[in-house]
């Protein structure tokens, strides 16, 4: 107004009304302008009312959202042959929970050094009801080789060290399916998962480092299975 341009003035201020329709007025630069807004009218609260926005897209229904609490996810289903080319499936084991450790093959120490960390709890495991089963990266033959390996001779090859048994996932999928893969660096991760006997995933490591708190687990698993029975 001092300046003589009132209508510009007025102009900039009501384009000011729209875009500061949430502007906090307790603020000291709005403060300033109050008498302005008096000045050309406007009362104390001179916003322009937001209008609601019209252009968010088409709502999905609320059903389709998924349920309204977490539920463990389902466990891809599986079956993988043994050193002995005998099948096992995580269907077995309807009714009841399971272990399943994903390991990267007998070439791997640290993978080793985690299936001789749980073979002596292996019977602890058993007592509260989990079986443990580990799937290898290694072909089946690759299987019969650890074997071997463990034994220490030819006469080892078809005896399983480890009180559980060794399955072979040579094709990646089951390691995939379980996301124990890493696509960036297109190579296998260690992956340990507690599996209801529902076939849901209720607890899970996936790292670049094998899983090796066994107790922990144990109490881990039976607290988060307990549940079932609440």
């Amino acid at each position: 107004n001092e300046a003589g341009k009132s209508d510009e003035a007025r102009a900039a201020f009501d384009q000011l009304r729209v875009v500061g329709a949430s502007a906090d007025l307790d603020l000291p630069m709005f403060q300033r302008i109050a008498p302005v807004a008096e000045t050309f009218g406007y009362p104390a609260d001179w916003r322009t009312p937001q209008a609601p926005a019209k252009d968010l897209g088409e709502r999905p229904a609320l059903d389709q959202l998924g349920p309204f609490r977490w539920s463990p996810p389902a466990a891809p289903a599986w079956t993988l042959k043994d050193a002995k080319g005998e099948p096992t499936s995580l269907a077995d084991f309807k009714g009841r929970p399971v272990l399943v450790i994903f390991y990267l093959g007998q070439g791997c120490f640290h993978c080793m050094e985690q299936l001789n960390n749980f073979a002596p709890v292996t019977e602890d495991y058993a007592k509260a009801g989990i079986p443990i089963i580990a799937i290898s990266s290694d072909t089946v033959e690759g299987l019969a080789e650890t074997f071997q390996n463990a034994a220490g001779g030819e006469e080892g090859q078809s005896r399983n060290p480890f009180p559980f048994p060794l399955l072979s996932d040579a094709s990646l999928e089951t390691f995939k399916a379980y996301r124990a893969f890493d696509d960036f660096e297109n190579q296998t991760l260690h992956g340990t998962f507690l599996i209801d006997g529902q076939g849901r995933i209720r607890w899970e490591d996936i790292s670049y480092e094998p899983f090796m708190y066994t107790e922990w687990l144990l109490e881990e698993c039976q607290r988060l299975l307990s549940f079932d029975e609440s």
